[in-house]
């Protein structure tokens, strides 16, 4: 078992994250064919909603300052810019060229190219191309392209993203870098895409350590430029088969791992567990039985479990009978109530002692339900 190398204090993790923290959290629903609905979880209710311009949705993305959606319409050919006070679209990027067809599949933010200046927004766009012949059509290979916002320009179409950003990499919380999370945290220049700094995690911090795998959401969910808390994980350095999980502090300031806790085993369900708004619980899901190949496919049983994220103690476990393709997709703020969708309108609200509380019937299939803390 690896050592303590700092004790976490739960009392003063407690205030730092209370100084982060989000107010209110609020649920974005895609329902087909064509709406965008806000959903309250203090009354369960939609309580806004709008139609998408251009028709079915293939894909809605929350930018990084929570303010508004990228919503891919018409046919995948357009991105639409949706203003989230507003609940309305504001703006449309048709995304085409000239004797070609471009199938959009997914819209990835850049960091601010040009702080504070016009011209300075801009986009990854990965696109499927349809070459128009003249009685055919021909099927060409996926790309990416870069996409300036304000000149709505398409620039030139490349196999894959740039090496520096193409695995893990996500806008730092100031909005002005790249931070790439693979084997190390690196600090790239969004106009070079030269390496600007690294944290080492990939290389041991002390004799018997293995390298530090980081994984799930940050903790202050992108509200603290100066520092990032994720859970990690790494490989027993006796046991080799087996994993052990904890909480690490980076302080980007000194770009040096502040604090590291081992919790032993820690949570399974890796890091696909769903946290609550103040991160001092997570919920998982495993072990469905019913349902499956051979069934009659209307039911079956999924196993629930509440972690502690203070110390990775399991708080509580049970399960509940649903029915098929029912997955977590979102906690109310308080903690107090999950909320599993899956092919289907309806939403099933479940208690944090895994009761079912009660079955919501929306106006349309839910294709999309995206949490977002206010």
């Amino acid at each position: 078992m690896l050592r303590l190398l700092c004790v976490l204090c739960v009392l003063g993790c407690s205030i730092d994250l209370r100084a982060q923290e989000a107010t209110r959290t609020m649920f974005l629903l895609g329902m087909w064919p064509d709406t965008l609905a806000r959903f309250d979880p203090e009354t369960d209710t939609i309580v806004q909603q709008m139609k998408f311009r251009h028709g079915v949705q293939h894909g809605l993305k929350v930018t990084h300052d929570r303010k508004q959606v990228l919503a891919i319409t018409g046919a995948r050919e357009i991105i639409e810019v949706i203003d989230l006070a507003k609940m309305e679209t504001v703006d449309e990027h048709p995304i085409k060229k000239d004797g070609w067809i471009y199938r959009v599949r997914s819209v990835m933010e850049c960091p601010d190219a040009k702080p504070g200046e016009p011209g300075g927004k801009q986009w990854y766009v990965q696109y499927e191309r349809v070459e128009k012949k003249v009685d055919h059509f021909v099927i060409h290979d996926m790309q990416w392209a870069l996409y300036k916002v304000d000149e709505k320009e398409l620039g030139e179409g490349m196999k894959e993203l740039p090496e520096a950003i193409r695995r893990g990499a996500r806008i730092s919380p100031d909005g002005t870098k790249w931070h790439v999370f693979n084997k190390d945290l690196i600090v790239v220049d969004p106009l070079t895409l030269k390496e600007e700094a690294r944290i080492e995690l990939s290389q041991p911090q002390y004799t018997g350590m293995g390298p530090i795998n980081l994984g799930g959401e940050d903790f202050y969910e992108g509200r603290n430029p100066d520092a990032y808390r994720m859970l990690y994980s790494m490989t027993d350095p006796v046991k080799k088969n087996r994993r052990i999980a904890g909480l690490i502090d980076l302080d980007m300031k000194t770009l040096k791992i502040a604090n590291i806790a081992e919790w032993g085993a820690g949570p399974s369900g890796g890091f696909g567990l769903q946290m609550t708004a103040d991160h001092t619980r997570a919920f998982g899901q495993s072990g469905r039985r019913g349902g499956g190949r051979g069934g009659d496919g209307a039911e079956t049983e999924m196993s629930l479990t509440c972690w502690s994220l203070l110390d990775g103690r399991k708080l509580s476990e049970g399960s509940l009978k649903v029915r098929t393709a029912l997955s977590i997709s979102g906690i109310s703020h308080d903690g107090k109530k999950l909320y599993l969708t899956g092919r289907g309108h309806d939403v099933w609200v479940v208690s944090d002692e895994f009761k079912l509380l009660k079955t919501l019937e929306l106006p349309g299939e839910v294709a999309e339900f995206i949490e977002v803390r206010e």
